[in-house]
Parts: C-alpha cells; sequence; structure tokens
C-alpha cells in the first residue's frame, strides 16, 4: 500500500487505486492477495511522472476523478510541501519519480463538492499533515520540517509510527463499521455469523507476509535502512504482525 491511493464511489463502480507507474507491478501483485483486496473489484491505474505526461494521462485522471471518486484515501503518498516539491524525510526531491495524482482531489471536487479525503502518514512529508501543518514542523523527530513538510490538507488523518499500521487501522474501523451496518434489524442467531466479517476486510498476516516477500523479491528496499529485508520503516516482520494481528481482533470481537 505504500505510495498509494484508493477512490471509490457506489458500489457498481471498481474501486480504482492509484499509483505511480514505477511501482504498479507491485501493486498489481498485492490486488491478488486475499478476499480482502476487492473481489475483482480493484481496478489498478498508473501514472508516470509529469514530464511523461500527455493528453491520454490528463484524460484518464479526469475520467477517475468525476466518476469514481465519493471518498479518497491515501497511504504514504508524498504530498507537497511549502515550496510545491515532494521530499522524503531526509529532505530528497522525489518530484521526478512521482505522478502528480494529488490532482484527483481537486478534479473530484469540481463535480463532488461532498467528496472525503482520508490520508495515512507517518513522516509528515505525506499527502495529509496540512491538516495539523503547525504542530507538525514543531515536531523533533523530523530532521527538516520547514523543507519537507506537506501543506496539502485532508478531511481525516490518521497518524501512525509506520504508515502501514494506519492502515490495518482503518482497515479493521471500516470492518467494524461493516458489522455494525448488517446487523441492524436483525436477530441474535444470524448475528454469529458474523463473527469474523470484519476481519475479512484486512489481511491475514500469511497475506501480509507474501505481499512483503514479493516487495522484495522485486527489489524494494526498507525505507529507513535501505536493505532489501523482511522490514517495514527498521521494524521486524514479526512487530508488523503483531500489529496487524491485534487490529484483526479488535475488528472481529471488539464490536460484539
Amino acid at each position: 500500500m505504500r505510495q498509494g491511493w484508493s477512490s471509490g464511489s457506489d458500489s457498481s463502480i471498481p474501486y480504482a487505486h492509484i499509483t505511480d507507474t514505477l511501482v504498479a507491478s507491485l501493486f498489481a501483485g498485492a490486488a491478488n492477495v486475499g478476499s480482502w483486496s476487492g473481489n475483482g473489484n480493484l481496478r489498478l491505474e498508473s501514472f508516470p511522472p509529469e514530464s511523461e505526461w500527455g493528453e491520454d494521462e490528463a484524460r484518464r485522471l479526469i475520467s477517475i476523478a468525476e466518476n469514481s471518486c465519493d471518498h479518497v484515501v491515501s497511504i504514504e503518498r508524498p504530498g507537497r510541501a511549502k515550496d510545491g516539491s515532494c521530499y522524503t524525510m531526509r529532505g530528497i526531491c522525489m518530484d521526478h519519480l512521482l505522478a502528480p495524482v494529488d490532482r484527483v482531489i481537486e478534479l473530484a471536487r469540481e463535480s463532488n463538492p461532498d467528496l472525503v479525503v482520508t490520508a495515512i502518514g507517518d513522516g509528515g512529508n505525506e499527502l495529509g499533515f496540512g491538516k495539523r501543518y503547525d504542530e507538525t514542523i514543531k515536531s523533533e523527530k523530523i530532521l527538516m520540517p520547514d523543507k519537507c513538510v506537506s501543506v496539502v490538507s485532508c478531511d481525516h488523518l490518521i497518524v501512525a509510527s509506520v504508515s502501514n499500521w494506519g492502515g490495518f487501522g482503518l482497515a479493521a474501523a471500516a470492518g467494524m463499521a461493516r458489522v455494525e451496518q448488517a446487523r441492524e434489524g436483525r436477530g441474535e442467531e444470524w448475528e454469529k455469523n458474523l463473527v469474523e466479517v470484519a476481519g475479512r476486510c484486512m489481511p491475514s498476516s500469511k497475506d501480509e507476509t507474501r505481499i512483503l516477500a514479493g516487495c522484495v523479491l522485486a527489489g524494494c528496499r526498507d525505507g529507513v535502512s535501505g536493505e532489501m529485508e523482511n522490514t517495514v520503516d527498521g521494524m521486524s516482520l514479526d512487530t508488523t504482525l503483531a500489529c496487524l494481528e491485534d487490529a484483526r481482533e479488535i475488528a472481529e470481537r471488539g464490536w460484539i
């Protein structure tokens, strides 16, 4: 889910997962791991850096914005800093690598003023931190806050130690909400069949292990260590799986 987006409207229109051409193959692989990933309803759209854009890319983004967006979720997506560029936490400019897909928000709001944007991040340089810009630039954990912190805001900002973990939390909450909707007006016996409904909105530990292994095999590196290893932002796989299982347990049992 790194540097990714998803957008969705009603159930008759497939969800769109929007990312950069550079990492599109990784998202394509993840989309086939586990029923939680969309059951065939997930459409992958990838875009090259802005320097390589033509009329086709512009038309595709406009079409997504106008036809497939009522709620946009971004996770670990670099957001523009005050000088208009996107940076890593270490102050390295990424403009030459990234597609300007954040424009989907502005375009979608032109046709849907009620668009909701939820952003997940961990370093302050991601889209969404503009919602808490003044607080974020004061953080002692950020190496170059004046340069790196994003000014792009959102409706709902989820801050986590690791963005992936924030994604687990959002998925768990969505699963619990689904159960609450489904149980309304139903009997107690029917409710017993919903115990694992929320958990099915999330990857299993096996799914997560397969995805991470696939990323490493494809040449991905840990964002902190810079090594090709089964870690996420310097955290071991066991630590990530423990967080995932905690979220799954809350989703599956917390609503009862």
